[in-house]
């Protein structure tokens, strides 16, 4: 656990709808430290604490695909690396298993002092291999696989009571030999193609279904790997990749919810194997709906305090901008912020994203927050931004995306009186300007209202609060922070000029009497607020 002195808040301003960042950090005098260099077998209790976070060890980023592992001593911003690993390729005959493979990455790993997630995979797909349980089962029993096509493609018979058998003996043999391992942070549950919840690609589902997987056939086998799961490994985390289901008849994502549910409560961690800055079908929130909280990012923010979260997401594929198809640097950015903002523990990033010294910046802001809980945080922070309403020349509509901004534990407040932003994208081309929010003067809004979450501080008895403030330098106006400070419950912080420079700056207030009582104006589920800024003569875009 980490001990603090003082609370500073970052609070950043940008100008295209990019969510505000607010931050107060509290400057910590003494952090624990950790070691990777624990022998097998001897457990993390024997040692030293290996994380604050209750939930799962060592978090923070990890390198997808980490076959030749990347020295963090090149590379800092990561935490380790993750690897898949093939169940044909251990079992080389019934009950006999060459671990090898395993264990030499995991030296290597080591040698770096970095912490492992680790896989299997039943099924790589056409593109990446193909089935990848045991030869000898296939050979021995075809009835464990399906013959799709005139080329009799192999695909796993996932819910064949033998395959079942022999999958839960090869868990068991697994947990036998690395649960509780202290070079492993993580283990991801494999139940389909890629170790993810759907049972091949969606061209093979017709061939699936006339095999006889329905989709209440693969629920109920998926709830039973995760049976096997839970009861194998009773220390080292576990992670269900959730994101995708399985629909052969129907378009409906109950399955989403009740999986992600089942394996909640068996203590088992989610992981989205698809991290973008933006999405549909993310938050369903309609009651009224039957995949109420079956959404892509629902199961987060229903789980998060409960069970490790992870995302996936890479330079080539998912870390784009949904609606140019955009890869830059600064997309990695709101990327970073939308996992941040459903409280994940661990990302899982490309090489391309961990390599990129453009991204290194917000890498290493990721890592600063993940697996950070309320009252372990040294700082918090809100980003202005808003989901941007897709175009009409885009054949679909918008359809249960995220609204609002992302932050953690600070809140933007539109409903005070006065206190409405405009949301704003692509206001310039820098990163911080693809999504923003403004002040509106012309309709009686000149500032933006923020409160503090009350539990990480409230009415401050003196220690000292910093606020940093990204925003546009756009415009001969002006603008101003005021908080609520000990002896005056609206007190001017200062004023900061623009010079219309076009860029992003930041600017920092350091506050000695910052008291944060509420006491400033509130609306909505927020009855008073801490700080705001205010514009004069024209408008200001902020960020973070």
């Amino acid at each position: 656990m980490l001990k603090f002195v003082s609370r500073r808040i970052m609070f950043f301003a940008l100008a295209l709808s990019a969510p505000l960042l607010l931050i107060l950090l509290k400057t910590p005098i003494e952090a624990t430290t950790r070691s990777l260099a624990m022998p097998p077998g001897q457990s993390a209790s024997q040692s030293e604490s290996v994380t604050a976070n209750p939930k799962g060890p060592y978090p923070g980023i990890y390198v997808f695909f980490d076959k030749d592992p990347l020295d963090p001593a090149e590379y800092p911003y990561h935490e380790g690396g993750h690897m898949p690993f093939y169940w044909d390729d251990i079992e080389i005959e019934d009950d006999i298993f060459d671990w090898s493979i395993v264990d030499n990455w995991l030296e290597r790993q080591t040698h770096l002092g970095k912490p492992a997630g680790v896989g299997f995979s039943l099924y790589s797909g056409r593109c990446c291999g193909g089935t990848r349980i045991p030869r000898w089962l296939v050979w021995e029993h075809e009835e464990t696989v399906v013959r799709c096509d005139a080329l009799q493609w192999p695909i796993p018979r996932y819910w064949s009571p033998l395959l079942m058998a022999e999958y839960r003996e090869f868990i068991q043999a697994f947990a036998a030999r690395y649960d509780n391992d202290p070079r492993i942070a993580w283990i991801e549950l494999a139940t389909g193609i890629f170790g993810e919840a759907k049972p091949s690609s969606r061209s093979e589902w017709s061939c699936m279904l006339n095999a006889g997987l329905t989709e209440e056939v693969w629920i109920d086998y998926s709830k039973a790997v995760m049976d096997y799961f839970a009861e194998a490994f009773r220390e080292t985390p576990v992670l269900y990749q959730f994101a995708p289901v399985y629909n052969p008849e129907t378009s409906s994502i109950r399955q989403r919810r009740e999986l992600t549910d089942y394996a909640a409560n068996l203590g088992i961690g989610l992981k989205h194997n698809g991290l973008t800055p933006d999405s549909n079908g993310a938050i369903v929130d309609n009651p009224d709906k039957s995949y109420y909280k079956a959404g892509f990012w629902d199961p987060f923010f229903t789980w998060w305090q409960d069970v490790p979260m992870a995302w996936e997401s890479y330079d080539t594929q998912k870390c784009v901008d949904y609606k140019t198809g955009e890869r830059s640097a600064g997309i990695t950015m709101w990327c970073v912020y939308a996992g941040l903002n459903a409280h994940a523990d661990y990302f899982v990033f490309s090489k391309g994203l961990v390599t990129d010294p453009d991204r290194a910046p917000y890498l290493e802001f990721a890592n600063h927050y993940l697996g950070v809980e309320l009252d372990e945080t040294d700082s918090v922070w809100v980003a202005m931004r808003e989901h941007e309403t897709l175009p009409p020349e885009f054949e679909t509509s918008d359809w249960f995306p995220y609204w609002g901004n992302f932050g953690l534990w600070l809140t933007q407040n539109d409903a005070v009186p006065g206190g409405r932003s405009v949301p704003d994208w692509e206001v310039t081309e820098a990163k911080e300007g693809r999504y923003t929010r403004r002040t509106d003067l012309s309709t009686g809004n000149p500032s933006l209202y923020f409160d503090v979450e009350d539990a990480w501080l409230y009415e401050n008895a003196g220690s000292p609060v910093t606020i940093e403030v990204i925003y546009l330098d756009q415009g001969s106006g002006s603008w101003a922070l005021y908080y609520d400070a000990g002896d005056d419950a609206d007190k001017l912080a200062g004023t900061i000029q623009k010079q219309n420079s076009g860029q992003w700056l930041t600017r920092t207030f350091d506050l000695n009497d910052a008291y944060f009582g509420n006491r400033l104006p509130g609306g909505g589920e927020h009855p008073g607020s801490d700080f705001y800024v205010r514009s004069a003569g024209d408008d200001t875009y902020f960020h973070r």
